[in-house]
């Protein structure tokens, strides 16, 4: 099966695809992530970290959205020589390392971004679920709360900064990750400048079982 009809079977019979693309002319279910040479200005929240070399540090794709997506799928075409490991981070797994008081302060937080409430962290069926993606929640919120969501978060950054903590993978060609994008954080290390890494990506929502 090649890569193409691998996305696109996932898209039709798992997690229906909101990404689209153009490929050689073609519209796609998914699209094409690699580093298009584009240098990171931390202030700048126009760069698409995704689309550069750089550290991307462990987040949920499409944070942002009103309804993030419930699986993100990544499918390596050609890895990096050099860096480019994927990390993965569980959030039930994260919130044990934190105190009781502070789980509670996230399970109740609202920021206002996108001018309406962000529910960060929130309990579905005794399961934990998380909305993080530190960049995109700091460009998009209210500019007097920036200062204040950094310092709220910085226990919860620090924990999901240490190696200890998340499951480090570096994918080979023809590879897949399949990663459910409510209590999964994922990231990526950096890789060397000029590296031909290019992964294919979509961003999906659950089809309902209808049996």
């Amino acid at each position: 099966m090649t890569a193409d009809a691998f996305m696109v079977m996932v898209s039709e019979r798992v997690a229906a695809s909101f990404t689209s693309s153009k490929q050689e002319g073609r519209l796609v279910c998914y699209d094409l992530v690699r580093d298009r040479g584009m240098a990171v200005v931390p202030s700048d929240p126009s760069v698409i970290v995704s689309t550069t070399n750089y550290v991307f540090p462990l987040h949920t794709d499409s944070c942002c959205l009103e309804k993030p997506a419930d699986v993100v799928v990544l499918y390596c075409v050609t890895n990096a020589s050099e860096g480019g490991e994927s990390l993965l981070a569980n959030v039930n797994d994260i919130i044990p390392l934190l105190p009781e008081d502070y789980v509670d302060f996230l399970l109740n937080r609202r920021y206002d971004i996108n001018m309406r409430p962000f529910v960060l962290l929130e309990k579905v069926e005794g399961t934990y679920h998380i909305r993080l993606q530190l960049g995109d929640m700091l460009a998009f919120c209210r500019p007097d709360e920036k200062e204040q969501m950094q310092e709220e978060l910085k226990m919860l950054i620090d924990v999901l900064a240490d190696p200890a903590n998340f499951i480090t993978v570096k994918l080979k060609p023809d590879e897949c990750l399949i990663v459910n994008n409510r209590t999964c954080l994922h990231g990526r290390y950096s890789f060397e400048d000029g590296s031909k890494r290019e992964f294919l990506r979509s961003r999906s929502y659950l089809i309902p079982d209808i049996n």
